[in-house]
């Protein structure tokens, strides 16, 4: 239905079913795309390829742009946004499992390390013996030589 509510206009691709010629209701062609209001959009890790296709965004980008599948704009877990140029995406160096801004600076780590923050930096530090893997250097997860783990505090 047109704007003034008597004139049924058709609904422009890929919306199916519209509240005008381009305020979609539903959408068409793939699962890929969703409504959003007001236009059908490509979901979240996928981007347009022209009216009908929803490419899937090149590993390890996580989300992309509009412009291209390997225009990133979020990482997978395990890789940083590097946002020079055509935003990619790079490899976090272990011990960091999840990293930002360089591939060594650390949100969290690998199993057998710990978080550790201080007042001047942050960084993993790898689990003293007997744990295998750690909350802290003080308090173990797991034991490295027993599995029981006694705890309050947790302790090998």
């Amino acid at each position: 239905m047109d704007t003034d509510g008597k004139t049924c206009v058709p609904c422009v691709a890929p919306c199916v079913t519209c509240f005008s010629a381009t305020f979609c209701y539903t959408c068409g062609y793939t699962p890929e795309r969703r409504v959003k209001p007001p236009s059908c959009a490509c979901k979240i890790a996928y981007t347009p390829i022209g009216l009908e296709i929803c490419d899937s965004c090149t590993p390890p980008c996580s989300t992309c742009t509009t412009v291209a599948e390997t225009d990133c704009l979020s990482c997978i877990n395990g890789y940083y946004l590097i946002s020079t140029g055509p935003s990619s995406c790079g490899k976090c160096n272990d011990p960091c499992k999840l990293c930002v801004t360089t591939a060594d600076t650390c949100t969290s780590c690998i199993a057998g390390y710990y978080f550790k923050v201080t007042t001047s930096s942050s960084y993993c530090e790898i689990c003293k013996y007997p744990c295998a893997t750690c909350f802290s250097d003080t308090q173990c997860v797991t034991c490295g030589y027993d599995p029981t783990l006694r705890t309050d505090p947790p302790k090998c």
